[in-house]
């Protein structure tokens, strides 16, 4: 910038463009690129930048105000410019351009007229024409209507600068007509024109729409139609439709915009009808007998929910206490079991020591008596053996319980003999 570049002087800059560059930002605003080093109009220099400039994938701003360019240089860069894939700001102003060079300039816009995501990180978007300066630029109402074609056929241009580029009332109202559409444009600078202040006012009320449709869709609160003014208020009204439907829900909510018979509200309701409770508000709010009944019905469904809350913690407090109940029952149970295993256990001990005692006949003639009393029974885990030993006197043989015995049906056999006592 400002280093007094030339035609001629551009061509050294086209070392730094082209495949391999990485170049994101150029500006060369105020040098001498649309003139020879004789001050003669020359596109010769700008014709070769412009080639090595389509050649260049990452550069997303170009700055070449105040360069003495004229419509066929113009038309050099904007045809560049279709030709980078990122492209997103150019500042012409301060030129000699005239109408037909917008034609060009609409074409590169509407070659960027959409985003797309960049190859290397899908999570970001690259390219769409956001930004054009003109300013300074006589292009006049044909200028304006190739601007205007091109803001109807894109959705990602943000600014536009039209400052001093000899519009009148006719462009105005061109402009007028194509913003009434578009709900993107947030900012387009018209000053230093020849419209009267009527068609600017208007021209600024539907950029400014724009921007309170971006703060309702971040906050239903943040607009209040009370204080907008007459312009911006029925341009809100047309552009409601932009707004989607959870952004139109939600609108239900602001105070300002649900006024009965306000033309923003029939709008509102023709677009996104109210919810059923919010009906049944207004119906109940107009009426002091359904209001009083309304506040009665209330502080009933507050006795009934105290009421039911209670009874709850009751029936949580019966089901500790029938769970407290059953596992003291389980408790005793179980001790008992314990207990009886454990008898068992000492009973089956004292039969063996008894049996061991016995295995060297100690139990002689004319003793009396039994290993195991009559009827008495011995636990072996899962099994119940129920044997009924006696000794007979008579015979003066002693009597043994096998270890066959415990757990088969209890077979006695005397000592000497194969004989077997019967299982009582």
């Amino acid at each position: 910038r400002r280093t007094n570049l030339n035609s001629q002087g551009f061509l050294s800059l086209i070392h730094t463009l082209g495949v391999h560059s990485t170049l994101t930002y150029l500006d060369v605003s105020d040098n001498f690129g649309g003139l020879d080093p004789l001050g003669r109009n020359s596109s010769e220099g700008i014709q070769v930048f412009a080639r090595a400039l389509s050649q260049t994938p990452f550069l997303r701003t170009l700055k070449i105000a105040r360069n003495f360019l004229r419509d066929n240089d113009a038309e050099h860069i904007a045809n560049a410019i279709v030709f980078m894939p990122g492209f997103q700001d150019l500042d012409v102003s301060g030129n000699m351009l005239k109408h037909f060079s917008c034609r060009t300039i609409q074409r590169a816009i509407c070659s960027h007229s959409i985003t797309s995501y960049n190859p290397n990180d899908k999570s970001k978007k690259i390219g769409g024409f956001r930004d054009l300066d003109i300013s300074g630029n006589n292009v006049g109402d044909g200028g304006i209507r190739e601007i205007c074609f091109a803001i109807e056929r894109t959705k990602v241009l943000r600014r536009i600068n039209l400052r001093n580029c000899g519009v009148t009332d006719d462009g105005g109202m061109q402009l007028i007509r194509v913003l009434q559409s578009n709900s993107t444009i947030e900012q387009i600078i018209t000053e230093d024109n020849s419209m009267s202040p009527d068609v600017e006012i208007a021209v600024q009320a539907e950029v400014e729409t724009n921007l309170l449709l971006l703060s309702l869709k971040k906050d239903a609160m943040a607009v209040n139609s009370h204080a907008l003014p007459f312009e911006t208020y029925h341009a809100l009204l047309r552009k409601l439709k932009y707004l989607d439907d959870a952004t139109l829900l939600t609108l239900h909510s602001n105070p300002t915009f649900v006024v009965p018979g306000a033309d923003l509200t029939e709008a509102l309701y023709l677009l996104s009808p109210p919810p059923r409770k919010q009906l049944i508000e207004e119906v109940v709010q107009a009426s002091d007998s359904l209001v009083k009944r309304i506040e009665r019905s209330r502080e009933i469904a507050k006795r009934v929910d105290a009421e039911v809350r209670v009874g709850k913690r009751v029936l949580t407090w019966w089901r500790d206490i029938k769970k407290r109940k059953k596992m003291a029952a389980l408790l005793n149970l179980t001790s008992k079991a314990v207990k009886i295993n454990k008898e068992m256990h000492q009973l089956y001990d004292r039969s063996h020591e008894t049996l061991d005692n016995n295995d060297d006949g100690s139990l002689g003639e004319g003793s009396e008596g039994s290993l195991i009393e009559d009827g008495e029974s011995i636990h072996d885990g899962d099994r119940m053996i129920m044997t009924t030993i006696t000794t007979s006197t008579a015979a003066g043989l002693p009597m043994m319980i096998t270890d066959d015995a415990i757990g088969t049906g209890g077979q006695v056999l005397e000592q000497g003999s194969a004989s077997s006592v019967p299982e009582s």
